[in-house]
C-alpha cells in the first residue's frame, strides 16, 4: 500500500468517525449539556481562561476515576478547534461538539455582553426544549404501544383462525363486514412488515424534512389553525407536527434575538447575523423578514406575518405593539418569557393528539374483536342451520 492509498483508508475511517460514531459517542453529553453550559457560565464569572477551562474539565473526563468518554470527547473537540486557531469565536469552538439545535443561541453568546448570563439563558432554554420532546414523546410513544398487540392479533386471525373458518364457512358467512376484517387480518399476515417498514421510513424522511423543506406550501401547511388541524389529523397527519416544529423553533428564534437586540444591535442586524447559522426552513422565513424590512422598515408586524409566527402570537405582538415604539424592546420581552407559553401551548395540543391516536388505534382493535365475534357467531349459526336440515 502506497502513501497515496494510505491517506485514502486514513481519510475513510475518519470521515466514519466524524459522521457516525462521533454523534453516537456524544449523544451522553448532548443530553447533559445544559450543566456544561453552567460551568462554564460560572468559569467564565470566576475569569478563568477558556483554554484553561477546556484542558482542566479533559483531564477530569479522561481520569479512569471519574471517566466519562462522551463529555472527553467533546471537551477534546473544542480543544482542537480551539488550538487550531481557523476561529476564535465561542459559537465556532463550542458548536463543533454541540447539536445543530444549539447553533443560534451560541451565536447569540459571541455577541453577548455577558456571555455567563446568556450561557444561563442557553441552559434553561435546553432544558426547556427537553420539557417539550418529553411531552411530545409521552404523547405519542403509548399509543404506538398498540401497533405491536393489533399487528400480533391480525396475524393470529390470518395464520390459525380464519384458514379454519374458511374451509367450514358457507359464502353467507362473509358478510361485507365480515369480509373487511378477513381482508384486513390478510392484509396484515402479508404486507405488515413491509408496511411497518414503509412507515419508519416516512417516519424519518419527515423528521429529516423538518428544518429542510421550505417553502410556499409548507408555509401555509403551518398556518392551518390547530383545530382545523385535528379535523384532518387522520388523514392529513403532518399539520400539527409541522405547527409543534414551528412554534419550538420560534421559542429558540426570539431567546436567541433578545440575547442579541440587548448586546445592541438593530433588528436588521440582529437577523442577518441569525441567518448563516439557521436551517434551511428557518433562513427562508428570515430573508423574508429581512426583505420585507428593507421595503418597509417600519412595518414590522406585516414582516412578522409572512408565514414564521403562529396566529396567538403574531395577536400578541400586534396588541402589545399599541404600548410601545420600541420593537426590539417588545421582542426581548417575548424572547425571555414566551418560552413557558409555547411549552403550554404545545403540551395542549399533544395531550389531543394522544387522545386522538388511542381513540383511534382502540377502534382498531375493538372492529378486530366484533369482527372475531362476529365471524365466530355467523359461522355457528350457519353451522347451526346446516346441522338442523
Amino acid at each position: 500500500m502506497d502513501k497515496s492509498d494510505f491517506a485514502g483508508a486514513l481519510s475513510f475511517f475518519e470521515t466514519i468517525d466524524e459522521k457516525i460514531i462521533g454523534p453516537f459517542v456524544l449523544s451522553e453529553f448532548h443530553n447533559s449539556r445544559a450543566a456544561f453550559y453552567e460551568e462554564l457560565a460560572k468559569s467564565i464569572e470566576n475569569k478563568e481562561q477558556f483554554k484553561v477551562f477546556l484542558v482542566e474539565e479533559l483531564k477530569i473526563a479522561a481520569d479512569p476515576k471519574t471517566s466519562n468518554s462522551s463529555r472527553a470527547r467533546a471537551l477534546g473537540l473544542m480543544l482542537k478547534a480551539l488550538v487550531r486557531g481557523d476561529d476564535f469565536r465561542l459559537s465556532t469552538i463550542i458548536g463543533v461538539a454541540m447539536p445543530s439545535s444549539d447553533k443560534l443561541m451560541l451565536v447569540a453568546v459571541d455577541y453577548s455582553k455577558n456571555k455567563a448570563e446568556t450561557f444561563r439563558i442557553m441552559a434553561a432554554s435546553i432544558r426547556e426544549q427537553a420539557m417539550v420532546k418529553s411531552i411530545i414523546n409521552k404523547a405519542i410513544i403509548p399509543p404506538m404501544i398498540l401497533l405491536p398487540g393489533i399487528a400480533g392479533f391480525s396475524w393470529v386471525m390470518a395464520t390459525q383462525s380464519l384458514p379454519i373458518m374458511i374451509k367450514m364457512s358457507p359464502p353467507k358467512v362473509w358478510t361485507p363486514f365480515n369480509q373487511s376484517v378477513r381482508s384486513f387480518c390478510e392484509y396484515i399476515a402479508q404486507y405488515g412488515v413491509l408496511t411497518f417498514i414503509g412507515f419508519f421510513l416516512l417516519v424519518i424522511l419527515f423528521t429529516w424534512s423538518l428544518p429542510r423543506w421550505f417553502g410556499f406550501l409548507r408555509s401555509r401547511m403551518e398556518q392551518i389553525s390547530v383545530s382545523t388541524g385535528m379535523l384532518l389529523f387522520p388523514i392529513c397527519p403532518v399539520l400539527i407536527p409541522f405547527s409543534i416544529y414551528r412554534d419550538f423553533q420560534v421559542s429558540i428564534l426570539f431567546s436567541s434575538m433578545a440575547v442579541l437586540l440587548q448586546s445592541g444591535m438593530t433588528l436588521t442586524e440582529c437577523i442577518k447575523a441569525l441567518i448563516p447559522n439557521s436551517s434551511a426552513w428557518l433562513r427562508w422565513h428570515l430573508n423574508r423578514i429581512l426583505l420585507s424590512l428593507n421595503n418597509t422598515p417600519s412595518e414590522y408586524i406585516d414582516a412578522f406575518s409572512k408565514g414564521l409566527l403562529g396566529a396567538s402570537l403574531l395577536a400578541k405582538l400586534s396588541s402589545s405593539i399599541r404600548h410601545t415604539s420600541h420593537f426590539d424592546k417588545l421582542v426581548i420581552k417575548l424572547g425571555t418569557t414566551e418560552g413557558e407559553q409555547i411549552r403550554k401551548q404545545i403540551e395542549k395540543v399533544t395531550k389531543t393528539i394522544n387522545a386522538m391516536l388511542l381513540v383511534l388505534l382502540g377502534s382498531v382493535i375493538m372492529y378486530l374483536y366484533v369482527g372475531q365475534f362476529s365471524i365466530s357467531n355467523d359461522l355457528t349459526d350457519a353451522l347451526s342451520s346446516r346441522g338442523g336440515r
